[in-house]
């Protein structure tokens, strides 16, 4: 008889598969595997290029939001922006919800003080990325820097 934990594994593998399946892509754990590196350790990524862009977009989401070395902490793990429970912990839940990155887009948040969520991201044209920042004003102080 299964245990309650491989029941739980088996019911959130099965509920990723579908959320994929709905976005058009095929979900093929046989491809998966484990890899190391930044905040990624016991992530899964897909061997070649099919998630490179995507797993590197999510890693550099962790350094922003919580390497406090990050050149850019400080724009937004400084002022308090997180990457939802969900994406931190698995780089197959934030794949799950935003899919293949489409050439030439980036990762924009919609509301530019929330944090990274699926309710909060899309994949968005670098222009557009750039109209949306926060209101900024420069003091002699931020000249220096």
């Amino acid at each position: 008889m299964p245990t309650n934990n491989f029941l739980s594994l088996a019911r959130s593998e099965v509920h990723k598969q579908r959320r994929l399946l709905s976005k058009g892509i095929q979900y093929q754990p046989n491809l998966l595997i484990l890899v190391g590196g930044f905040f990624g350790a016991g992530q899964k990524a897909a061997i070649g290029r099919i998630y490179n862009k995507e797993y590197s977009t999510w890693t550099h989401i962790k350094q922003r939001c919580y390497d406090k070395n990050s050149k850019d902490y400080r724009w937004y793990g400084a002022r308090g922006i997180r990457m939802s429970k969900q994406w931190k912990n698995s780089f197959t839940e934030f794949f799950a919800d935003m899919g293949p990155r489409p050439e030439g887009l980036e990762i924009d948040r919609i509301d530019n003080d929330g944090n990274y969520s699926a309710k909060n991201c899309r994949w968005t044209t670098q222009a557009i990325n750039l109209k949306n920042r926060r209101k900024r004003i420069r003091t002699s102080t931020d000249l220096r820097k």
